[in-house]
């Protein structure tokens, strides 16, 4: 579950006014607005916390999550609850969050996604759109760039350089980056705390789209 609704709600108002048309296929977007060819050798520094974290190693490259435009299984940020039951092929289970609001799961719980819901009636208000996609453990699918659940902060912080906050903590005596806010694409990803330690790892995803 999201910690925090009024995060959630700020991020969500700042994704839903950006406008700019998706890269070309093939191109990543940079923290300036530029759609650009990826360097497979080229790493964006890492910030302060991040060289404690664990080597990145990545998933195999698959096409389940697209981070750029903040989509799962083609079920992206602003498709409605009926889009997102048709394009996982599932009915959702909604149940609500806070008054308001409210979020439905799919695939056993490993896909989240939060919508307006003004009669406090626990379902998605007719026509809604989805003001975050939320993937958590144990959902196994990947980026084209082998990012997903599972792997290192540090693949994300590689691959990603507009940051606009990191949370750390102390983990084993060293300061750990456990949290990190990206500007573009628009999302968040959490090392969950686990058995009285951080892992380093990414427990869930935030997904506001680009």
């Amino acid at each position: 579950m999201p910690r925090s609704l009024a995060v959630w709600l700020v991020v969500a108002a700042a994704a839903a006014g950006c406008t700019r048309p998706t890269c070309p296929e093939g191109q990543l977007r940079n923290q300036y607005g530029d759609c650009l060819e990826p360097d497979p050798d080229a790493k964006a520094p890492l910030p302060e916390g991040g060289e404690a974290l664990p080597p990145c190693e990545r998933l195999p490259a698959g096409d389940e999550i697209d981070l750029i435009n903040g989509c799962i299984e083609g079920a992206c940020v602003f498709d409605t609850f009926a889009d997102i039951n048709a394009k996982l092929g599932e009915a959702g289970t909604c149940d609500e969050y806070d008054i308001g609001y409210t979020f439905c799961e799919w695939r056993g719980g490993a896909i989240h996604a939060n919508f307006d819901d003004d009669n406090n009636d626990g379902i998605p208000d007719a026509g809604d759109e989805a003001f975050g996609i939320f993937l958590y453990e144990p959902y196994s699918g990947s980026s084209a760039g082998g990012l997903g659940v599972g792997v290192s902060l540090r693949c994300f912080l590689e691959d990603f350089i507009a940051i606009n906050d990191v949370e750390t903590n102390e983990v084993d005596g060293e300061t750990q980056i456990v949290e990190v806010f990206f500007d573009n694409p628009s999302m968040f990803i959490h090392d969950d705390y686990v058995i009285g330690e951080y892992d380093g790892l990414v427990s869930w995803i935030s997904m506001f789209g680009p």
